[in-house]
Formats: C-alpha cells, structure tokens, sequence
C-alpha cells in the first residue's frame, strides 16, 4: 500500500472513529436492533447521493462519514457475538493505540469456524 493509500485510510478511519463517538454522544450510548442501524444508513446514504449529485465534497464527506458509522455500528451488532467484537474496539477506533490494527484478533469469522445464523 502507498503512503498516500495509507494516509488517506487511516485519516478515513480517525474521522469515522470520531463519527461512532460524536453519535453516541448526541444520541446516546443504548444498543439499537440492526434494523434500526441499517435504516439509519440508508437515510444518510440517500444524502450521500444527493451530495454527489450536487458536486459539494465537503457534504459528500460528511455524509460518507454519517452512512459509514451506523454501518459500522450494525457490523459490531451483527458480527459481535460472533466474532467477540468489542463496543471497546469500536470506541477506540482513531485512536493511535489502534491505528496499525486490525479490529479483531486478525482472523473473518468465516475463517475461525463461527457459526453464522
């Protein structure tokens, strides 16, 4: 991977780490159901399109940023039980004890034998 690459992902990662942390704050800490996280994207993707249509990236990154953190926040729902993926590991993301991490212990459910329903 480039240094460019690498930059531009770990500034990805910083800005939806701090996403999944000013939504909780705002909106609070409480679990949803994951149709309540994947509705939540949806509404945000449909801005993301209307940012794209417009030509407006700083829209356009915000609403990346509002459509990415609920979607993370339904993967640590969906997978969590799954996978022992943490809501810590989901807090911590941007922060720079985890920045060369991976989010879990390295190892895709499918590959550690997890059951999937």
């Amino acid at each position: 991977m480039s240094v460019v690459q690498k930059d531009v992902m770990d500034s990805f990662i910083d800005k939806v780490g701090l996403q999944v942390r000013t939504n909780r704050m705002m909106h609070g800490d409480r679990e949803r159901p994951e149709i309540e996280w994947a509705a939540i994207a949806a509404t945000h993707m449909g801005h993301l399109m209307e940012a794209v249509l417009k030509g407006d990236r700083c829209f356009i990154e915000k609403e990346l940023l509002h459509t990415v953190a609920p979607l993370l926040e339904l993967y640590r729902v969906t997978m969590g039980a799954r996978c022992s993926y943490t809501t810590q590991a989901v807090s911590n993301l941007g922060t720079s004890s985890i920045r060369n991490r991976n989010l879990f212990d390295g190892t895709p459910c499918a590959l550690k034998g997890a059951r999937t329903v």
